[in-house]
């Protein structure tokens, strides 16, 4: 699969703790500048057009949370055997501790890198579609269709 990607993504691990989305954290899949894919065992009801501030515990940063504001971009409920959990794909907005989030990032080693969608825990392995909001007519478009968008207006719950 084609990536047309503005900035690499990275193999890291972390929490990802909002109690407005999952009252246990989610497991951090994968980052880059622009967001993230967190894997959830279980979620609270919560609205994919809001923004929301979470807490992103990441591997190197001996536990200190950054506080980020995120916004829910797309997600896939994986229901393989007996392992079931909901990923969410988040994008980063420029706001709150962003910098401290950037900064992590920029100091990435290369080998942490993901090259393609194969070396993605797997997912590209399995033929799947994952459905985004359009929040202009709420109709869903293919991932092939999506473009991700640049800036949101966010509400606070």
């Amino acid at each position: 699969m084609l990536e047309n990607r503005k900035n690499p993504r990275f193999n890291d691990f972390g929490k990802f703790e909002c109690e407005d989305i999952s009252l246990l954290p989610g497991r951090l899949g994968d980052i880059s500048l622009n967001g993230m894919r967190v894997v959830f065992d279980s979620l609270e009801p919560f609205i994919m057009k809001n923004c929301y501030e979470a807490d992103v515990r990441l591997s190197k940063c001996n536990g200190e949370a950054i506080k980020l504001l995120v916004f829910p971009e797309w997600r896939f409920d994986s229901n393989s055997g007996s392992a079931k959990n909901v990923q969410i794909g988040f994008s980063v907005q420029h706001a709150l501790e962003y910098d401290k989030f950037a900064a992590y990032i920029a100091g990435m080693d290369d080998a942490d890198k993901i090259d393609n969608e194969d070396e993605v825990d797997g997912i590209a392995d399995v033929d799947m579609t994952i459905q985004f909001i359009d929040e202009n007519d709420e109709e869903s478009q293919s991932n092939d269709d999506y473009l991700l968008q640049e800036d949101c207006e966010c509400q606070f719950l």
